[in-house]
């Protein structure tokens, strides 16, 4: 993403984070921008639904959300658990919130 903007004249600094002097990317935006108060809120918000439901929320790593569609989480005895629609949804939401706010 933030390379894109370097080749344009005059738009350079829009590749960089805003907080951050660093090329901006969609993993910084979705999980390593610790500073960005909206993506804090977004990712508290997530765990907070999950755990009404599920007793701990999962380390969330860019593969998680990119793959967050494809993830069939299981029992201890093998069997689908039914939170894997719920995570799916929260992932997917999360990182569409984010997305809206970044641009």
């Amino acid at each position: 993403m933030g390379e894109f903007w370097d080749k344009i004249p005059n738009c350079e600094n829009r590749g960089k984070s805003g907080l951050y002097d660093l090329p901006e990317s969609m993993e910084h935006i979705l999980i390593d921008c610790d500073r960005s108060s909206a993506s804090c809120i977004i990712w508290r918000a997530a765990s907070d639904l999950w755990c009404m439901r599920e007793s701990n929320w999962p380390e969330i790593r860019f593969e998680t959300i990119l793959g967050c569609n494809l993830a069939v989480l299981r029992n201890t005895k093998g069997k689908k658990k039914p939170g894997a629609k719920m995570r799916t949804a929260i992932n997917a939401s999360s990182m569409e919130e984010m997305k809206k706010i970044s641009l």
